[in-house]
């Protein structure tokens, strides 16, 4: 049986370099416009935007694979019911490991995500508990976009440049 959690096709079938780790986003957890989000940071970002116009000439690959999958774009911060079912994530509070799933199972993410005792409470009170009083099912908010690092949020997200999805969330406390 694979580890659902570990990319295990040839990264070089798929046209992605295997030397450093194939994908380097980060997650950071917060709250936006009183919701608990996870916002991916992308240190290494590229992007390009006409300085004259301000349109948007190529997008990086996070944000195209995301829009793909169902992402809207976040302006204005609102949040409006619906999650995005096909996606899948997981988020162990005890040890921060969070996993997410691309909707038919390919990894998007599969890494730490730090988390006060203030988002997880925040995450939980929209969810459920089924059999095991450890385990919540609830859904999570998503941010992607150009953001190579925590200052880059606002800016990004006023600029009409950041994405959301709410996707489903299996949280183990």
């Amino acid at each position: 049986m694979s580890d659902e959690r570990r990319i295990t096709e040839p990264a070089e079938t798929s046209g992605v370099s295997a030397s450093p780790p194939i994908t380097r986003l980060q997650a950071q957890t917060a709250h936006l416009a009183g919701v608990p989000v996870i916002v991916f940071l992308q240190p290494e970002t590229v992007s390009y935007v006409d300085a004259a116009s301000g349109e948007l000439r190529a997008a990086d690959s996070v944000e195209l694979s995301v829009t793909a999958s169902g992402a809207q774009r976040l302006a204005p911060v609102e949040f409006p019911p619906g999650v995005q079912d096909e996606w899948r994530a997981r988020l162990d509070t005890r040890t921060d490991e969070l996993v997410i799933h691309f909707p038919g199972g390919r990894v998007f993410y599969d890494g730490t995500a730090p988390t006060s005792d203030q988002w997880r409470t925040d995450v939980a009170a929209r969810g459920r508990k089924r059999g095991n009083p450890q385990k919540v099912t609830t859904s999570v908010v998503v941010v992607t976009g150009p953001m190579a690092s925590v200052r880059d949020i606002e800016p990004v997200i006023l600029a009409g440049r950041a994405h959301w999805l709410r996707v489903p969330l299996a949280m183990t406390r």
